[in-house]
């Protein structure tokens, strides 16, 4: 698969434990996507910076054993 944040060819691991869209990639790392805004297609259209940025967004606070989730809210309007 291609990763939805840059581009590059990543992989879809194992989700976690509610409904998300788990990825692995090599440059982005591990992080999730949730269920609504894959099946919404909500980074579709979005461009590179904009999608990277709702990552980072997402990375805020969370603790390093878990994997950011990128959701509408870390999605900039």
């Amino acid at each position: 698969m291609e990763c939805p944040v840059c581009g590059t060819p990543a992989q879809s691991i194992d989700p976690a434990t509610f409904d998300a869209k788990s990825i692995r990639c090599p440059s982005c790392g591990d992080y999730d996507i949730s269920g609504n805004t894959w099946d919404l297609g909500l980074l579709n259209g979005l461009n590179s910076e904009r999608r990277s940025k709702a990552l980072a967004k997402a990375r805020v606070g969370v603790p390093g054993h878990r994997r950011p989730l990128i959701t509408s809210y870390t999605i900039d309007a």
